[in-house]
C-alpha cells in the first residue's frame, strides 16, 4: 500500500507540472502573437503586401518572417527590405525568446522603443536603414547576449549609453551614419570580444579612447 501511495504521489506531482508547463507555454505563445500583431498595428504602409498573412486565426510561426523554436516561442522576426512604414512597436519587447530581430532597410520612424530591453537574451540586433530618431535607449544594454548590433543609416542623436560595458559578448557594433554627439565612453574599451566597431559620420568629440 505504502509503494502504491509513494507511486500515486509522484504521478499527481508530474501531472501538475506538465499541466503548469503546458499553460505556461501556451501563454507565452499567446504573448508572442499579441506582440507580433502589436507591430502590424504600428505599420501604417506595407506595399508588398507581406504581412497580410499575420493574424486570421492561423498560428503565428507560419507568419512571414516569423521563424519559431522550442515550444513554438518565436525566435527570429526577419522583415528586411519589405519597404514597410509605421514605428517600431513597444510591443516587441513582449518577444522574450527572440533570438534575432532584422528590420533593416524600411521606413520605420520614430523612437526606438525602451521596451526592447525587455528582449530577453538577443543575439543579433539589425534596425538600420531606417529613419529612425531619438536616442539610444540605455535598457538596451540589458540585452547582455547581444552578439551584433546595427543601427547604421538612421537619424539617432545623443550619446553612447556609458553602459554599453555590460554588452560582454558583442562583437559587431555598427551605428554609423547618425546624428550621435558627446564623446565615445571609455567603457567600450571593456568589450573584449569587440572585433569590428563602426562610427563614422556622427557627430562625436573628444578623443578616442586609448584602449581602442
Amino acid at each position: 500500500m505504502t509503494t502504491y501511495i509513494q507511486f500515486l504521489l509522484i504521478f499527481l506531482f508530474l501531472s501538475t507540472v506538465l499541466l503548469v508547463t503546458s499553460a505556461q507555454t501556451t501563454l507565452s505563445n499567446h504573448s508572442d502573437r499579441e506582440a507580433l500583431l502589436g507591430l502590424k498595428s504600428s505599420i501604417t504602409r506595407d506595399p508588398s503586401g507581406a504581412l497580410s498573412s499575420w493574424g486570421n486565426g492561423s498560428s503565428a510561426c507560419t507568419w512571414t518572417g516569423v521563424i519559431c523554436k522550442h515550444a513554438g516561442r518565436v525566435s527570429e522576426l526577419d522583415l528586411r527590405g519589405l519597404n514597410l512604414v509605421g514605428t517600431i512597436s513597444p510591443h516587441l519587447g513582449n518577444l522574450t525568446a527572440l533570438r534575432s530581430l532584422y528590420l533593416q532597410d524600411n521606413h520605420f520612424a520614430g523612437n526606438i522603443p525602451s521596451h526592447i530591453g525587455r528582449l530577453g537574451q538577443p543575439e543579433m540586433l539589425n534596425l538600420s536603414g531606417n529613419l529612425l530618431t531619438g536616442t539610444i535607449p540605455s535598457g538596451f544594454t540589458n540585452c547582455t547576449g547581444l552578439v551584433t548590433i546595427d543601427m547604421s543609416g538612421n537619424t539617432i542623436s545623443g550619446d553612447i549609453p556609458s553602459s554599453i560595458h555590460h554588452l560582454y559578448k558583442l562583437q559587431v557594433l555598427n551605428i554609423a551614419t547618425n546624428q550621435l554627439d558627446g564623446s565615445i565612453p571609455p567603457s567600450i574599451g571593456n568589450l573584449s570580444l569587440l572585433r569590428t566597431i563602426d562610427l563614422h559620420t556622427n557627430n562625436l568629440t573628444g578623443k578616442i579612447p586609448e584602449v581602442l
